[in-house]
C-alpha cells in the first residue's frame, strides 16, 4: 500500500496510476433523480461500463434495446466479474 484515494481508502500504486484523473459517480436507480442522473452522463458518454449486468437495468426500466435505441453511439461493455 502507497497511498489513499480519494475517498481516503489505503490503495496500491497500480490503483493509484491507472486511475489518475478519473472520477466516479454514485446514483440511485431506485430513484427518479438517479436515473436523471444516469441519463444525463449517458448523453455526454463514450462508453458504458456495465459491471451490474443489463439484466439489472432492465429492471430499472432500462432494457438494453431501450439504452441502444436512445444512446445508439454508445458503446456498451459487459464487464460483470467487477460485481462479484
Amino acid at each position: 500500500l502507497v497511498g489513499e484515494d480519494q475517498a481516503g481508502l489505503a490503495v496500491g500504486a497500480a490503483w493509484l496510476h491507472l486511475s489518475r484523473g478519473k472520477e466516479s459517480v454514485a446514483c440511485r436507480l431506485d430513484h427518479p433523480d438517479g436515473l436523471a442522473v444516469l441519463d444525463g452522463l449517458l448523453r455526454r458518454a463514450d462508453i458504458l461500463i456495465d459491471g451490474l449486468g443489463l439484466d439489472v437495468l432492465a429492471g430499472y426500466g432500462l432494457p438494453y434495446a431501450a439504452i441502444q435505441e436512445m444512446f445508439p453511439a454508445l458503446v456498451i461493455v459487459p464487464a460483470k466479474w467487477f460485481s462479484g
